[in-house]
């Protein structure tokens, strides 16, 4: 994974929501939406980059769609991800910032980021998925700082992989379904408060090498009855 620079302006955390009352929901904790691309832009919810890959001859190019045929829902768009790994260096992948709070200068030019994401109440890390033509196979990385710099390097900072083919429907291919991972399969990360970033990761020789993907509504989750 290359390098990516983050400015990071305010060394504070974003607090995860409020407990709901019992009984409310099955959540018990409201659920922290990072992206439901409704607005089609490539920044999320919480002001974080999001951004594909494209180089050597592989990509991950992020697109929105609100064709009623592709998209989760009956409003609103999706994340759609059009890959190729079958050449260069074999991986491609798309990612999304955890550091929150974008602002803009007095020209409007954006100055990214304020604040880590808390995601310490949090179990599981939730998305609407859907593989058209099934058989992708992809990870799923985290990035914890570990020396407060507000930026993931290499070998410095920790990284925590899970292989997505557990916790999909096989049998579902071209439907949509919710995909669940608890937070504890991220086994490298020991501090959900210092989380940079999730990134989706296509590799050669997993699964389809080219194809296409839709996500929605990404975000983490805590259950009352789990």
């Amino acid at each position: 994974m290359h390098t990516r620079t983050i400015a990071f302006l305010v060394s504070s955390i974003i607090s995860a929501a409020p407990a709901v009352a019992a009984g409310a929901a099955d959540e018990a904790v409201k659920p922290f939406m990072v992206d439901d691309y409704d607005a089609g832009q490539m920044f999320n919810l919480l002001g974080g980059k999001t951004q594909g890959y494209e180089e050597a001859g592989v990509k991950c190019i992020p697109t929105f769609t609100k064709d009623p045929g592709e998209r989760h829902g009956d409003s609103g768009a999706s994340l759609r991800l059009d890959f190729d790994v079958s050449k260069g260096a074999g991986f491609s992948y798309y990612w999304s910032t955890l550091l929150a709070g974008r602002k803009t200068d007095v020209a409007g030019k954006a100055i990214e980021l304020m604040a880590f994401s808390d995601l310490r109440d949090y179990d599981f890390l939730s998305f609407w998925y859907r593989d058209p033509a099934g058989g992708v196979i992809f990870a799923i990385e985290m990035h914890q700082d570990t020396d407060g710099d507000g930026s993931y390097i290499m070998g410095v900072d920790k990284i925590s992989s899970v292989d997505i083919a557990p916790y999909i429907d096989k049998l579902a291919a071209g439907k949509w379904q919710k995909v669940e991972i608890p937070l504890s399969r991220f086994s490298n990360i020991n501090d959900w408060s210092r989380v940079l970033d999730i990134v989706f990761v296509f590799r050669n020789g997993r699964g389809l090498n080219k194809g296409t993907i839709f996500i929605d509504d990404l975000s983490f989750v805590k259950y009352a009855a789990r």
